[in-house]
């Protein structure tokens, strides 16, 4: 369903088997994209978080040949917590590409810009320290394009 069709009256009176199934949580496997970033204020678990996703516009490169390329389209994001030292230090490297292209050094207001900017990034996917089977999205070069 877009944002342009979507009718709350339809999506009722609609018969259950016709509503779409809940979207799986992927995260892109290792590898170099080119998508577009958009980075805004957040909360997890009652923890401030800078928040970025990830818009995927090409697949540059994969790092293992047999992995299945993510579609053009499809999303992904990360978090760094803000108030854990190396969420800010891994904000702080994630920033630096955009404060090199745009001149603006204030943390605040270039998070501010960050929206909708084409990136080249690589992603080395984490994983979840309690649960082995999860893992998620994790830049570790940004090239603002």
């Amino acid at each position: 369903m877009s944002e342009n069709t979507f009718n709350l009256n339809d999506l009722l009176a609609g018969d259950l088997d016709a509503l779409p199934d809940v979207p799986a949580f992927v995260t892109w496997p290792a590898g170099a994209y080119r998508c577009t970033c958009t980075g805004k204020m957040d909360e997890i678990n009652d923890q401030p978080v800078y928040k970025v996703d990830y818009t995927l516009k090409e697949v540059l490169a994969l790092s293992d040949d047999t992995a299945v390329s993510p579609l053009p389209g499809s999303t992904n994001g990360e978090a760094f917590f803000l108030s854990k030292e190396i969420g800010v230090g891994k904000l702080k490297e994630f920033l630096l590409p955009f404060a090199k292209k745009f001149g603006v050094t204030k943390v605040d207001e270039l998070m501010s810009m960050i929206i909708n900017i084409e990136v080249d990034v690589v992603n080395k996917p984490r994983k979840d320290k309690n649960d082995k089977e999860k893992s998620y999205f994790s830049s570790v070069v940004v090239e603002v394009v």
